[in-house]
């Protein structure tokens, strides 16, 4: 597992899994694993920290790194066009939003 994005407010973190199959997938967490209060500096980046899976709470935001960041460039630029730029969305955008819109109908 592989922490490489925390929220502004540090409320949330997203983790990449990775195996030696070449299984991956994103999960996020309310919990800050391999960061620690203290940060000592030569620790901190050595340190390992296990991870009681059966236990933590993790939720599945895609089933790959490569989805997990369209989605996120997607959205920004969404939002971006309706709060800062007032612009009708592109196709590709309002595709995106549909797609969403009719799962949430179901």
């Amino acid at each position: 597992m592989i922490h490489f994005l925390s929220d502004s407010q540090w409320c949330f973190h997203w983790y990449l899994y990775l195996n030696n199959a070449g299984a991956q997938f994103v999960v996020v967490s309310e919990a800050d694993y391999g960061f620690s209060i203290e940060d000592e500096a030569a620790d901190a980046i050595t340190q390992q920290q296990a991870i009681d899976l059966t236990q933590a709470k993790f939720w599945l935001c895609a089933p790959s790194f490569e989805q997990f960041i369209y989605r996120l460039w997607m959205e920004n630029e969404i939002w971006y066009a309706l709060a800062w730029d007032k612009q009708p969305l592109t196709p590709l955008q309002q595709a995106y939003v549909d797609h969403y819109a009719k799962l949430k109908e179901q």
